[in-house]
């Protein structure tokens, strides 16, 4: 068995990494060193245990070690069964080959694994996280990512799937799954003559080598910066939560030094928040600037890195008969064509760049009337002001207004809320199952007739075991081929305040946000009734449209009367009136403006840069900046030379589809007319009632662009309701 990969997965000897029988040659002074297999098994290996049943994980006793070793054997053994079971499959008489013996009898075994590489990931992100066990992950991700894809590549496999696709008696969802295993097949060069195939191996090699190179010089250029900073720094207009995760003294959090870190989590609010120019600035071109033009070391300039991964990207396209990477990508996606990306990006652009350079005019004025500084705007100057000038305008106060969302009366009337409106019912289980910390809170998810859905896991503060980020992810899918209920884990950021008794852990702005939308994820995982684990957990979904039920859950409960009625001040228990919570999202709207035009940006130049090979990236980017921004190109910004997501096949000509997906799920909502009444409105829950129907309760064998047509009316969406939901044209 080929154990290559888990040789990456960790360093360590013995059954956590890889036991090395080490043979000398004296006459050639060589080392080999044979990697083996860890050495877990189900009776030895809790989680290999448990991830065979539809039972939780037993957080108190599992471990990392044993989760990461037991996460490697099952990988391991699923990609050497593949095999194995292909070539039985071969044995067998086309004429009886069945569904369940060519894809169920795969799921089965496939389920499990992806169940043991979801509580790892789970476990490390929360319970055991630190800088130097990310290589670890990143090992046993690629480990499980080829394991799961072994079977694309095998031609008797694909044989067998074309067959059944012949079948008329398959039902829809049946169907949508060997559809997308069609797909898989033709990206892999199974479609193609053994001469262009040899050719899509090559270019593959060549992204893979370039990609490898790229991060590592982007490591290598982030580790030569300190980014820590004395209690010195102006930051008292920064929330607790925020304050807590940069800050080393954990008693006394603003008495102590900030260490930042290079992920945009942290480095936009630093933006946002720092009232100093000069440390903005100083921060913003050292997070811009690495492995660009500037570097001493001219091996860490990523600048021809890009070039080198545009021209393996278009051989890759020409390869499969496409005339640029930016039209192959469209295949298997809502947008169904390159145009019709291009054409919205131009229609927003149209509205929202002049909106934008307003805006950075009115942020000149106030720098001028309150800070008496007369000097341009500067890129690292835009998040701070607009927050400024938001507050300003709306007469509103973040910081205060984050009093009326505290945790503790926030979460509960949520979920009361989401069981009205989507007809479902969070039974909290927390006591009776095992936790991986006190705070967790654990629901049973259950439909209108009391029968079980799945759990869902919410951990709400800041910890320094736990990854600092809000986020969630699918610990199980659901799959009817097994019988796994889904496990959803919701993870906030919360200030630990609460913890410790301080004073009541609250929502500001961004953590409302993110939350409205992360629940709305989770939703999405947990009222499926996709029957198989690889639809269920939106692998197979359209990659533009995964965000769609997110966004529409976000602008659904940002409506000001939704958040009035999950407001209730943490002192008084008083709601904002209906004028206060919309003022508040006005001014929430306006502070994400310069994020709007950010995406705007990235996600034309990334089409621009697939289209086609003519020009070098560079002059391409610093003309695109003309064109967005009134203050054009700054010196020191070469952001795609140190951007992670250049180098990410999964991403590259897909910037713009968190914009396609905002797109779609505002015009979802534009298309039903006034529904602005909030929670307990016959017209809103009419809307939650179809919504669900047609977006969560799905089997899957419908396409994304036949839904929306069904919602709609429409074959394609409008941009005017992402417009109005960013108050860029009248309501």
């Amino acid at each position: 068995m080929n154990c290559g990969r888990w040789s990456a997965l960790c360093s360590r000897s013995g059954s956590a990494g890889v036991s090395s029988v080490v043979r000398r040659c004296h006459r050639t002074r060589y080392v080999v060193v044979l990697p083996e297999i860890p050495d877990a098994t189900i009776e030895t290996n809790g989680l290999m245990r448990t991830a065979s049943s539809n039972s939780l994980p037993s957080f108190n006793s599992l471990t990392l070690r044993e989760c990461m070793d037991g996460s490697a054997k099952m990988a391991l053994e699923f990609e050497s069964w593949v095999r194995r079971h292909c070539q039985k499959l071969g044995e067998i008489n086309q004429l009886d080959l069945d569904f369940r013996s060519v894809v169920e009898e795969v799921e089965m075994h496939l389920a499990p694994v992806q169940y043991a590489g979801g509580t790892s990931r789970l476990l490390a992100g929360v319970k055991y996280f630190r800088p130097d066990i990310i290589p670890r992950l990143r090992g046993l991700q690629n480990l499980l990512c080829r394991a799961r894809a072994s079977r694309f590549s095998d031609e008797s496999y694909f044989g067998m799937v074309r067959r059944l696709m012949e079948n008329a008696e398959l039902d829809g969802s049946q169907k949508a799954l060997l559809g997308k295993y069609m797909l898989e097949f033709k990206l892999n060069g199974l479609e193609l003559s053994g001469r262009k195939r040899l050719w899509i191996e090559e270019y593959r090699r060549r992204l893979y080598d370039v990609s490898f190179k790229f991060r590592r010089n982007v490591e290598m250029a982030s580790s030569q910066l300190n980014l820590t900073l004395d209690p010195s720094v102006d930051l008292d207009e920064a929330p607790d939560h925020l304050i807590e995760s940069w800050s080393q003294n954990k008693n006394e959090p603003r008495k102590g030094l900030f260490v930042l870190s290079f992920s945009p989590s942290v480095y936009q609010p630093f933006l946002r928040y720092c009232r100093q120019r000069p440390s903005r600035g100083a921060i913003w071109k050292a997070f811009n600037s690495r492995a660009g033009f500037e570097e001493n070391v001219v091996q860490l300039n990523n600048s021809m890195h890009i070039e080198e991964l545009r021209n393996a990207r278009q051989g890759l396209a020409t390869s499969f008969g496409f005339d640029c990477y930016a039209s192959m990508v469209m295949h298997g996606r809502m947008a169904k064509s390159l145009e019709d990306v291009e054409h919205m990006i131009v229609s927003l652009k149209d509205v929202v760049v002049p909106w934008f350079a307003e805006q950075c005019r009115e942020m000149e004025e106030l720098r001028a009337s309150v800070d008496l500084v007369r000097t341009p705007l500067r890129p690292w100057d835009v998040d701070y002001y607009a927050r400024k000038l938001a507050e300003r305008k709306h007469d509103i106060s973040f910081n205060a207004i984050s009093e009326y969302f505290p945790y503790s009366h926030v979460m509960p009337t949520l979920l009361s809320h989401l069981e009205s409106m989507f007809e479902v019912k969070f039974s909290n289980v927390s006591e009776k199952v095992e936790r991986w910390a006190d705070a967790v809170e654990v629901y049973e998810v259950l439909d209108e007739r009391g029968a079980p859905l799945g759990h869902l896991f919410i951990d709400p503060f800041i910890s320094s075991k736990k990854l600092p980020a809000c986020w969630s992810e699918c610990g199980r899918a659901r799959s009817d081929v097994i019988g796994y209920t889904p496990i959803v884990y919701l993870h906030l950021n919360l200030s630990s305040t609460n913890i410790r008794g301080l004073k009541p852990a609250l929502f500001h702005w961004d953590h409302l946000v993110n939350l409205f939308r992360e629940i709305g994820r989770s939703l999405q995982l947990l009222l499926t009734r996709m029957p198989f684990l690889e639809m269920a957990s939106g692998e197979t979904l359209e990659r533009d449209c995964v965000m769609v039920v997110p966004y529409v859950l976000e602008n659904l409960l940002m409506m000001p009367q939704c958040l009035s009625a999950i407001s209730g001040h943490c002192a008084t228990g008083s709601k904002l009136s209906i004028e206060q919570a919309l003022s508040f999202r006005r001014a929430i709207q306006a502070t994400q403006m310069p994020m709007l035009v950010r995406s705007l940006f990235k996600s034309d130049f990334d089409l621009l840069i697939h289209k086609s090979n003519m020009n070098f990236w560079f002059d391409m980017y610093r003309d695109k900046s003309k064109e967005y921004f009134p203050f054009g190109w700054e010196k020191g910004d070469y952001r795609p030379c140190n951007n992670l997501l250049v180098a990410d096949e999964q991403a590259a000509a897909s910037t713009y589809m968190q914009l396609w997906s905002e797109v779609v799920a505002c015009d979802l909502i534009e298309s039903a007319g006034d529904i602005t009444n909030g929670i307990g409105d016959a017209s809103f829950l009419q809307f939650c009632s179809r919504f669900k129907r047609y977006y969560l309760t799905v089997d899957g064998s419908v396409e994304q662009c036949e839904t929306f047509r069904r919602f709609t009316g429409r074959s394609s969406p409008n941009i005017k309701g992402l417009l109005k939901s960013h108050f860029l044209v009248s309501n």
